[in-house]
């Protein structure tokens, strides 16, 4: 991902296929650096989307390891539900998931806002509370990636009836 460090290795083997115990001064580079940052010690972070080599040369010889570098932009939110009927003394909590385009989870951060606060309200973490009866959407965006996710308030179920003394 942008902005992910990982690290690589290369190993050396002599001419007759066997690795190389001794500690050699192997390089790292990057065949395009604006794509990814090499450190000395084979730690790469990504820095822009896109495919890209990791170089490790040893004298004359080289070796080469593609690395595609993915965008850490959300480009769709995956929501735990769409829809949700709840009373007004009732709390739900929602979620939503942002991944790349490439379908992997990033830990980008979620913006929760309700259509209307005065049907339900939506907290930071994406507790949805009914406030009133109505309809409204919950809309949750990450970057560009955004979901809805509709809402529909109803009063508290009735559990019991009492017949008191009328006033006179």
């Amino acid at each position: 991902l942008e902005g992910e460090t990982r690290y690589v290795d290369a190993v050396v083997f002599d001419s007759l296929g066997r690795e190389v115990e001794e500690d050699l001064p192997i390089e790292f580079s990057a065949s395009d650096p604006s794509r990814i940052w090499v450190h000395e010690d084979g730690a790469v972070t990504g820095l822009r989307f896109g495919p890209v080599e990791v170089i490790a040369t040893l004298g004359d010889l080289e070796a080469r390891l593609l690395v595609d570098v993915e965008s850490s932009d959300p480009a769709y939110l995956l929501p735990s539900a769409t829809s949700v009927e709840m009373s007004w003394l009732d709390e739900v909590d929602f979620g939503a998931i942002p991944f790349n385009e490439n379908d992997r989870m990033l830990g980008a951060p979620v913006i929760w806002h309700s259509a209307d606060a005065r049907i339900a309200t939506v907290d930071a973490d994406g507790t949805v509370k009914g406030v009133t009866n109505g309809e409204t959407q919950i809309l949750a965006t990450s970057g560009e990636a955004r979901v809805e996710f509709d809402v529909r308030v109803v009063s508290p179920p009735v559990s019991f009836i009492e017949v008191t003394d009328a006033p006179i």
